[in-house]
């Protein structure tokens, strides 16, 4: 089961290439190589880990904005509601950007998550409050083990011993400085930085997680800044990304530099 989901990640990175290579006009290799050398992305389904299939999505909303296509876009936003914290911020995108069809979709998408999960819990209409309870639990249990792991502002205040809380309210008080600009530049440019923001400002955001930057540097080769300073950010995020293994030496995720720094 570990090898079959681990085929079925690079598969998705594959996927993920092909919308990038159309949402941002780049050709299908040069798309695979930069989907590919991003360890986050490869190395997701070596580590047990889902976060390609949010990848994919991510970069199919992407599509959607870009094309002013707001089904496309809808359901993109709507699939990815399977982890919310990795929509909250393109579903804000929608709200702030008017498109009303889109968000119809996603909340139809809302209501078939409920339900689905209505059934997997054996007819338990009341589910999200025994499921945040057990989250509630589990919360610091799980954060204590893996802090060393943490990319987003919330885990690295928890690293310094900040209330869980306080960390969930930083965050949102980032998303929410960076909705006024989220609202202003063009669709493509906004729709590639949310989901580094949203990353930023997740209250469990561990190093697979970071697969979610890819839009930006995507974003950025294809003309979001002028040269030295491309080169330099790319290059540089590239080379950052494999050395969250050396985490318990230098005791802390070095894919927090790209993540935070990305964000500001």
């Amino acid at each position: 089961g570990f090898w079959i989901n681990a085929v079925l990640m690079l598969a998705m990175c594959a996927c993920a290439a092909y919308l990038a290579s159309a949402a941002y006009d780049i050709s299908l290799p040069l798309a695979l190589l930069c989907v590919f050398a991003w360890a986050p992305a490869t190395q997701a389904g070596f580590l047990g880990q889902f976060t390609p299939v949010a990848l994919v999505l991510v970069m199919l909303a992407v599509l959607g904005f870009t094309r002013k296509n707001e089904a496309i876009t809808g359901a993109a936003v709507g699939l990815l509601l399977y982890k919310p914290t990795d929509a909250l911020v393109l579903l804000l995108l929608v709200v702030i950007r008017k498109q009303w069809r889109a968000l119809a979709i996603v909340a139809l998408f809302a209501c078939g998550w409920y339900l689905a999960s209505v059934a997997a819990t054996a007819g338990d209409w009341g589910w999200p409050a025994s499921y945040t309870a057990a989250l509630r639990a589990y919360y610091e249990i799980d954060l204590a083990a893996n802090i060393l792991k943490v990319v987003s502002l919330p885990g690295l205040l928890a690293a310094f011993h900040v209330g869980p809380a306080f960390g969930a309210l930083a965050g949102l008080a980032l998303i929410a400085s960076a909705l006024p600009r989220l609202a202003t530049v063009d669709a493509r440019q906004a729709a590639s930085i949310a989901p580094t923001i949203g990353l930023a400002a997740s209250v469990h955001a561990y190093m697979y997680e970071a697969v979610l930057v890819l839009p930006a540097l995507l974003f950025l080769l294809c003309g979001g800044i002028g040269e030295p300073w491309k080169t330099r950010l790319i290059a540089a995020a590239y080379a950052i990304a494999p050395l969250w293994v050396l985490g318990p030496w230098i005791r802390f995720d070095p894919l927090a530099i790209v993540v935070l720094g990305g964000t500001a």
